[in-house]
């Protein structure tokens, strides 16, 4: 990739070759590393056909990078209450895409639950947004896991506007956010999240 810089059709025809290539057989870290560091950073365009997901997740990259503006979330609570996301004054708002048919968003739930619940003094406010399309999966799902953070949906599923506004392609996607609700992260995995409440929130 960097020999092909030095002819940019070239450039751009390898880059979407290896990201939709690597995709195709699920290396999503490899995935990654391409998008962030060579289509997103020198701004290519990727011609080949690629999935929906696919094109979302390097808008998502190009447009929700370090530091950027997150986009704002107004959406109702399981109460119908609207909750907006730009009031949230915490030092840090962790924000979760999930949805209650994932398996991997059920396994760490309960781990985000008890990491929330340590916190002595509340410096990381969760706001986990279901992308369920049904109210009782999602009600229950908050109930089970006992999630005591703010939880909102529109219950559109992909399509509704806080899933779109983040090019969300997969569950869970997770945004840590400053209170000028800029992306500071975007964690890929429980262990960076234990890490990120550990050095916040929880102390060594």
């Amino acid at each position: 990739l960097n020999k092909a810089r030095a002819n940019k059709a070239v450039y751009e025809y390898i880059a979407g070759y290896l990201v939709k290539g690597f995709s195709d057989y699920g290396f999503d870290l490899l995935v990654n590393r391409i998008v962030e560091n060579y289509v997103v950073k020198d701004n290519l365009n990727i011609r080949q056909k690629l999935k929906k997901s696919l094109r979302k997740r390097i808008n998502q990259a190009k447009y929700l990078g370090r530091e950027m503006k997150a986009p704002n979330i107004i959406l109702p609570d399981t109460a119908g209450k609207v909750v907006d996301l730009s009031e949230i004054k915490a030092e840090r708002t962790l924000v979760l895409f999930y949805a209650s048919w994932c398996p991997h968003c059920r396994k760490n739930l309960p781990i985000l639950v008890r990491l929330y619940n340590a916190q002595k003094k509340k410096k990381i406010e969760v706001v986990a947004v279901s992308i369920d399309t049904v109210k009782t999966e999602w009600i229950n799902t908050i109930k089970k896991y006992k999630m005591n953070f703010t939880n909102l949906s529109d219950l559109k599923g992909w399509e509704g506007k806080a899933s779109r506004d983040y090019f969300i392609y997969a569950t869970p996607t997770m945004f840590l956010l400053d209170r000028n609700m800029n992306v500071v992260s975007k964690p890929q995995t429980i262990d960076e999240v234990k890490k990120i409440f550990r050095n916040i929130a929880l102390g060594p």
